[in-house]
């Protein structure tokens, strides 16, 4: 008879071998995807992912002169990811037929701690030393990330104006924020904020967690590639692992970067940034294999875990804290025992207070992180995709008519005719300073984390320059092309005839 039940969720059998799968002989000591290994077997097959990412990827080049920045945040994960490359590079000198992959690799770390407000327990400190002193042949280099806010991350070396949120209520179809001459914000010299100043207002005048892990990744990301170019790196190695991918799939698909995601979550990149590929070579690891590699070579203790915006958040501090954890209470236990109907996960999922997601649900169905990441890594970027247009904030490319897209489905209460409140133009009069619409410049992601974005009085909120350097110099050339074209379009003739 057949079963009219909706199908269950049972959580698969726990393994009860004692013998490494692997070699069959030891005694097996780690558990991964309900796979048991010795650590001898796990090391090997751990390395060996490491490797076969790199050799199947295009930045091993037949060409010297390539040099990797490696980013390093000082977590598991880079940790890691440090350890495997540098020994991956190492040749043992009577092996004269072999050859370095990489002519060069420069480690990277950005401090956080102004954001935090932790000046003085800063990580660069304790970063460099761990660099200099376990891989004194790897050059370091150490940044702030209030140094976004300098000249040298323009390519003019001085950009006088700023990309800056708009005091007061905007409409539902419009972006709140405006170009701005720099000395608009800071009329005086002496009373210009310092750049972390500049930094944690920038990030309070964003009101939602999601926005600010965003622009969080986003000016990391910039650094990073600011730097690569500086240090002539022409590849870019991320410290994502598998299940950071996972969480990201599904975290950047609800903040409505779906467009963007082949190229976020790809293990190689080679579009993104022009002249540069990013690989994310932990891309097969769990984030559960990286702390047992980090504890068998010896690692943890020089893993350094700074502050961020996931630091003693809740699970429903943002969309990535949502996707990141696993069920919990009856409707976790519930899954486990195989007694909870799919119908009813969602439900559950929005209805915990610390709703769990990726982490939790791959403890008992060990395939869900492979699943997403595969899955994930099938996308290809649409064929209509510009590639040289691409979001003043993020750099990855924007869908076109997503402001148009935006004003059809956005609902908006229209004042009854009989109230009296003075008109729009009365109540908020237009700034000469203020601009024009900057909303095709964004991609639509970023525009939906950033229309919640509020001004900080007194020191602004103002982004660093690059990104209005990048405003302006897309729209001098969308001017300059419009001028070449100009003599070749038909105007209105004089004689009132109306032809064109």
């Amino acid at each position: 008879m057949c079963d009219v039940d909706d199908p269950v969720m049972v959580a698969g059998p726990k393994p009860t071998q004692k013998t490494c799968i692997k070699c069959k002989t030891s005694p097996s000591v780690v558990v991964v995807r309900h796979a048991t290994y010795c650590k001898s077997c796990f090391l090997f097959t751990f390395v060996g992912k490491f490797r076969t990412i790199i050799m199947k990827s295009k930045v091993v080049s037949q060409k010297e002169g390539e040099r990797v920045l490696l980013a390093f945040s000082g977590g598991p994960s880079s940790r890691a990811m440090l350890h495997l490359l540098s020994d991956f590079q190492y040749i043992v000198p009577h092996e004269t037929s072999k050859r370095q992959l990489f002519s060069g690799v420069t480690i990277c770390h950005i401090d956080e701690s102004a954001l935090f407000g932790q000046e003085e327990q800063g990580t660069l400190a304790r970063i460099e030393a761990i660099v200099r002193g376990q891989y004194p042949d790897l050059p370091f280099v150490g940044v702030r990330m209030e140094d976004v806010f300098g000249p040298n991350y323009t390519d003019s070396g001085a950009f006088d104006r700023v990309v800056e949120a708009v005091g007061g209520p905007v409409g539902a179809d419009e972006f709140p924020i405006r170009l701005t001459p720099l000395n608009a914000v800071s009329p005086s010299p002496d009373l210009t904020p310092s750049n972390a100043t500049r930094l944690t207002a920038l990030f309070d005048s964003l009101t939602t967690g999601t926005a600010k892990e965003d622009l969080y990744s986003h000016l990391k990301l910039t650094i990073l590639i600011h730097v690569a170019r500086r240090e002539g790196c022409t590849r870019l190695f991320l410290g994502d692992t598998s299940t950071r991918l996972a969480i990201k799939t599904i975290s950047l698909t609800a903040k409505g970067r779906g467009y963007s995601l082949p190229l976020d979550v790809a293990t190689e990149d080679a579009v993104s940034v022009p002249g540069m590929i990013v690989l994310r070579p932990m891309k097969d690891m769990l984030s559960k294999e990286v702390g047992v590699y980090n504890r068998f070579r010896g690692l943890e203790a020089s893993v350094v875990v700074a502050k961020n915006f996931a630091t003693g958040v809740g699970g429903r501090g943002s969309i990535e804290r949502l996707t990141e954890g696993g069920f919990t209470g009856e409707g976790w236990n519930g899954m486990k025992t195989g007694h909870v109907q799919p119908r009813s996960l969602l439900v559950t999922w929005l209805s915990l207070p610390t709703a769990e997601f990726i982490v939790g649900l791959d403890r008992d169905f060990p395939s869900t992180v492979s699943t997403i990441t595969r899955t994930a890594s099938k996308l290809t970027h649409a064929e209509s995709m510009n590639l040289e247009q691409a979001c003043a904030l993020c750099l990855k490319p924007i869908q076109l008519s997503t402001k148009e897209w935006r004003h059809r489905i956005t609902v908006v209460t229209v004042p009854s005719s009989s109230t009296s409140s003075p008109p729009r133009s009365a109540a908020l009069p237009i700034e000469p300073r203020m601009t024009p619409d900057l909303t095709d410049h964004f991609c639509y992601g970023c525009q939906v984390g950033l229309r919640d974005m509020r001004r900080v009085e007194c020191t602004g909120a103002a982004f660093p320059p690059y990104v209005a350097e990048r405003v302006a110099t897309r729209e001098e050339r969308v001017e300059g092309l419009r001028k070449q074209i100009e003599g070749f379009l038909l105007e209105d003739e004089d004689n009132g005839k109306g032809e064109r």
